[in-house]
């Protein structure tokens, strides 16, 4: 299969789901095992006792002693490896180690999980791939076929979907979602709430969004939906990805450029993409895309 890397997670189940945007339109969901090592140095006899601790831990690990070399050391110090074989359990069991026995100085163990996977397979987001599958759908080897700093790269052809509602939540309460894909126009009601569940979910079924672009989505519509999918007991097929419920990134502020920049709480979802015009920096000025240039840089 040929085409471009759309998104990468941990897999409930054990290893990494990849969703690849197909040269032939399809869409297409992998998974691969990917075991996570990462590394602990510190008195031999606070790595054994690290060691005995993982040993007990209900996550399966692959403990064993090795040289690495630290940036700022001449020589090669001796480690604790430990391998994960579930990436989504890794972190986890990193937090506990290091509450356990915080004086061990720890190595590649909060390396975000598509960064990581990136150093490995030397691929990037939306970059053009090569993916040998098995019979199984099981991974077996990924190829990179172009580079993040190629200019002029063809972008892909993404299914959009654009939800807003009809007036700033901040300022006065909605009415109705306005939604647009292609050539196709919606107007859903927020009230009764049932008809809109039932009438967003089939526009989300039927066209199979690679990308829900909303407006004010972060901080108020994906919120208020998820909340009144839970109130109605009917689940929204915001995830392409089954089983697995939005993330959450919390709020931040921080200081660039001599302002102080806000950025709401994001939601983000699995197996398709999520941007709020409102809340993603600078989407007014760089549109979809400087997305696309951003995601592979």
């Amino acid at each position: 299969h040929t085409g471009w890397l759309l998104d990468l997670f941990a897999d409930p189940q054990g290893g990494v789901v990849l969703w690849l945007l197909g040269d032939d339109g399809q869409r297409y969901r992998f998974q691969q095992d990917f075991p996570i090592t990462f590394y602990a140095a510190g008195p031999p006899e606070q790595l054994r006792a690290l060691w005995r601790f993982l040993e007990n831990q209900p996550v399966p690990v692959t403990l064993s002693r090795t040289e690495r070399r630290d940036l700022f050391q001449e020589q090669p110090i001796s480690v604790l490896a430990v391998q994960v074989a579930q990436p989504i359990r890794q972190p986890r069991l990193f937090q506990q180690a290091a509450r356990r026995f915080p004086e061990l100085t720890y190595y590649d163990a909060d390396v975000k999980l598509p960064l990581r996977y990136a150093a490995v397979q030397h691929v990037f987001p939306l970059a053009r791939c090569r993916v040998q599958v098995s019979d199984s759908g099981s991974v077996e080897s990924i190829t990179a076929l172009d580079l993040p700093w190629d200019l002029d790269t063809e972008p892909p052809s993404l299914r959009i979907l654009d939800i807003e509602p009809d007036s700033d939540p901040a300022h006065s309460s909605p009415t109705h979602l306005r939604l647009r894909f292609e050539r196709f126009t919606y107007r859903l009601p927020l009230e009764p709430v049932r008809p809109l569940l039932v009438g967003l979910r089939s526009i989300i079924n039927r066209h199979d969004p690679d990308l829900l672009l909303t407006s004010w989505g972060d901080t108020w519509l994906m919120p208020h939906l998820l909340e009144l999918s839970r109130g109605a007991n009917l689940a929204l097929p915001l995830n392409r990805e089954p089983g697995l419920a939005p993330a959450h990134k919390p709020e931040r502020t921080y200081f660039s450029y001599g302002q102080v920049v806000h950025q709401g709480r994001q939601v983000l979802l699995f197996g398709r993409w999520h941007i709020d015009r409102y809340n993603a920096m600078l989407f007014h000025d760089y549109g979809m895309h400087g997305i696309y240039e951003l995601a592979r840089v």
